[in-house]
């Protein structure tokens, strides 16, 4: 049996690390959304220009990693007041395209069945070829998924699969949820377009979709290629990249011990990576040596079947 997380860490030794904190939490989201402010600054700045291109790339990898501060207020753990995760994850999902609480039982779910081909409801496959990964990265798979989910549920309907993680009590506050969502995205891009103003699209939109990218690598370097089996002690990538990126990342790329303790916040997932050292995989690298492996093993099932 694989080992259980409770069973990688001495609880005298987790306890302290499980400490939530607003302080903490509060610093942090400033940062983020100063950072964010700033960056926003430029593609305001770079309108009419061919600078926007560059401005956006830098404006969208911040915005998209806003997606990390979901996940972690989805866990309960960037803040100790629940008011405030519940508030900070429902703006993040609003500006990110990603209904809170569905992603919030659906990463429960990711949890529970982590690289379980018929459970994981996050599951991430090896792209079989170089244009399927590019297409993975440029964000299709994405976009598409969240088409065929948010249009079902403002229907009143189920996409296909989710009937086995989302549980009926839950699924008329989610199509609520996303009924509200939809109508203030159409508000907020069409009552300004109505008044002659491009803004919306140009400081919210465009950034959006390019730098959605960054946070695709993120996700396909987490699970994408190791062995689909429940020991997490092997089936999560921790990643060693650079320290600026890592805390846009709210510490998410130490994703092997955050699977391990998946109740420690972000703040100490850095204390808790040396207690787990030599029980997990050793880090893989950065984003693209993780890329490296996943595409080295795409090449060999390819020679392999032939």
């Amino acid at each position: 049996m694989p080992p259980r997380a409770q069973q990688l860490v001495e609880h005298q030794q987790l306890r302290p690390l499980l400490v939530r904190s607003d302080r903490a939490g509060t610093l942090h989201l400033a940062g983020h959304l100063l950072v964010l402010a700033a960056t926003t600054a430029c593609v305001f700045l770079a309108r009419g220009s061919w600078w926007i291109g560059p401005a956006w790339v830098l404006d969208g990898v911040v915005l998209a990693h806003l997606f990390a501060l979901q996940h972690e207020t989805a866990h309960g753990t960037a803040f100790r007041s629940r008011q405030a995760n519940r508030i900070v994850t429902t703006a993040c999902g609003a500006a990110l395209g990603i209904a809170p609480r569905l992603f919030r039982l659906e990463h429960i779910a990711h949890h529970s069945n982590t690289q379980d081909p018929e459970r994981d409801p996050e599951l991430i496959g090896v792209p079989r070829s170089i244009p399927a990964w590019l297409w993975f990265v440029a964000g299709g798979p994405f976009w598409r998924y969240q088409l065929s989910t948010l249009i079902p549920h403002a229907l009143g309907r189920l996409a296909p699969g989710e009937e086995a993680w989302l549980p009926a009590s839950t699924r008329p506050a989610i199509y609520r949820e996303v009924r509200l969502m939809l109508a203030g995205w159409l508000a907020a891009i069409v009552v300004p377009l109505l008044f002659g103003s491009d803004l919306v699209l140009v400081l919210w939109i465009g950034p959006r979709v390019v730098g959605e990218p960054i946070m695709r690598i993120a996700r396909l370097s987490e699970h994408a290629g190791r062995p689909q089996v429940p020991d997490l002690t092997v089936n999560t990538r921790t990643l060693d990249v650079p320290a600026p990126l890592r805390w846009l990342a709210w510490n998410m790329p130490y994703h092997a011990e955050h699977h391990a303790a998946p109740a420690v916040p972000f703040h100490a997932l850095p204390r808790l990576r040396p207690l787990l050292a030599g029980t997990l995989a050793p880090p893989a690298g950065g984003y693209l040596a993780a890329q490296r492996d996943i595409l080295g093993k795409r090449c060999m099932e390819r020679a392999f079947n032939g």
